[in-house]
């Protein structure tokens, strides 16, 4: 009877005195979220990314529920500085294998050699020293990345109207069965193995992709998953060295276009490294302005793609000025545009190899704070800048699709800058008879794709032969 004789008496208080209850609830909620969460992910290896009872409800994204935007920087920047050492290591392995000591000029298929790099030295951080270096599992994900091609991309110029989904099941089936196939034989075993072993402390010091995936918490259960684990790991071989590919094969032929700049170039790496001593220096790929403006400037000038930001607007929306979106339009911006306008950059279409990089010697601290006014970073973005999209939907890993996560736009840019800049400093080039006119033969559905009739002549600095 007294219990029932003090509820009634806090009802009677509340009702009497409502606008206290109501700020005495929010403020006993907010303090619970605060010290409790708010539901969301808690990440034990990295307690300093913060989270909160209002939190999800701030400048909300998709991505936000699991806070990726804030683990990006948090995670990545700790792991990157150390894949340098990894990645070196492997580029002097695929260096000394598919380029190595030439005293004469030799003659390579610059694509071929672009994707080669690429592909081999990505795989380090990809999969690991398990698999990275067997030639029957490159050839196995090249061959996949082929048929990604064809499956994915050519069919959508063939008209089918409402059978289009049944077809490309039907279809692809062969497709599916072959990746189930290279998951089965290359992938699975290992990500087993990881996952039996993830409480394993010494199992920890594995730097790739298939370890942060097996740490990585997740928001279903079904999700750890040897086989989902290997699917994704698939997925990211296409969809993490594409572009990045394109990239370096760009940068070769404005190498070749504009060879003044090799010289500055050259200069700026050796001085960087008789500072810092090696290319397995985080520092080293840091500080190489030059390069970095270089890269900047390709793509800006060759962006992957002509359109970023494809969507669906999945209900009608009004936008800040009255522009008005019904549910269902299909919706883009022009990066390619926006990257030659005039009130943007100045002569928007030349290409200018040092237009990022300021002028004078540098004067940055080895934690890599670009200071010079003018200096801007290959990875920074930007409004007019559109390679990596923009805003908190801006691409954190190398948005050629919606699986590139987990490697970032940095990973792709020291890939790059690593790749780039040991061709420039230990070797010289020169261009074939039939040196094309645009590094670019067309286009599918936006994307530019690369010239294949392009070959390019390089030859050992005489510095650098049996070094």
């Amino acid at each position: 009877m007294r219990t029932a004789e003090n509820v009634g008496a806090v009802v009677n208080f509340a009702t009497a005195h409502w606008l206290s209850t109501v700020v005495i609830f929010l403020f006993i909620a907010i303090t619970i979220g605060l010290l409790l969460g708010d539901g969301t992910p808690n990440y034990k290896q990295y307690p300093f990314v913060g989270q909160g009872l209002l939190k999800p409800w701030l400048n909300w994204s998709t991505a936000d529920r699991w806070r990726i935007h804030e683990l990006e920087h948090t995670v990545f920047e700790k792991i990157l500085d150390e894949t340098v050492v990894l990645l070196n290591d492997e580029a002097n392995f695929v260096f000394a294998k598919e380029v190595g000591d030439i005293t004469d000029w030799k003659q390579f298929k610059t694509m071929e050699l672009s994707s080669k790099l690429v592909h081999y030295i990505s795989n380090r951080i990809l999969v690991g020293p398990e698999l990275c270096r067997r030639a029957d599992y490159r050839v196995a994900t090249e061959s996949l990345n082929m048929s990604h091609v064809i499956f994915g991309t050519l069919w959508n110029f063939i008209s089918l109207g409402p059978f289009r989904k049944t077809f490309y099941w039907v279809f692809s089936i062969p497709y599916r069965m072959q990746i189930r196939r290279a998951m089965d034989k290359y992938i699975v075993p290992i990500v087993k193995e990881r996952m039996a072993k993830n409480s394993d402390e010494i199992f920890h010091g594995h730097l790739d992709t298939i370890q942060l995936m097996v740490e990585m918490p997740h928001a279903d259960p079904k999700e750890v998953d040897a086989f989902r684990h290997a699917l994704r790991l698939l997925h990211l071989h296409f969809a993490s060295t594409g572009s990045t590919i394109g990239l370096v094969h760009n940068a070769i032929w404005q190498l070749l276009k504009i060879p003044e700049c090799v010289g500055p170039i050259r200069a700026e790496i050796a001085a960087v490294l008789e500072k810092y001593g090696s290319w397995d220096s985080k520092h080293t790929l840091n500080h190489l302005h030059l390069l970095d403006s270089f890269v900047r400037e390709t793509l800006h000038v060759h962006i992957p793609s002509a359109l970023v930001f494809l969507r669906v607007a999945q209900q009608p929306l009004t936008l800040h000025d009255g522009f008005h979106l019904e549910q269902g339009t299909r919706i883009t911006f022009p990066a390619q545009s926006i990257h030659f306008d005039p009130s943007n950059y100045e002569n928007p279409r030349d290409f200018i190899p040092f237009r990022f990089s300021s002028s004078g010697p540098c004067d940055c601290e080895a934690d890599s704070s670009a200071k010079d006014v003018g200096r801007v970073k290959a990875e920074a973005i930007d409004q007019t800048y559109l390679p990596f999209g923009y805003g908190k939907q801006s691409c954190p890993g190398w948005q050629s699709s919606p699986e590139a996560s987990p490697i970032t736009r940095f990973f792709a840019i020291r890939v790059t800058k690593l790749i780039l800049g040991r061709l420039i400093y230990e070797y010289d080039m020169k261009k074939t008879d039939d040196f094309p006119p645009n590094p670019i033969s067309g286009s599918m559905e936006g994307f530019f794709l690369p010239v294949k009739k392009f070959d390019v002549f390089l030859r050992t600095r005489a510095s650098h032969l049996d070094a």
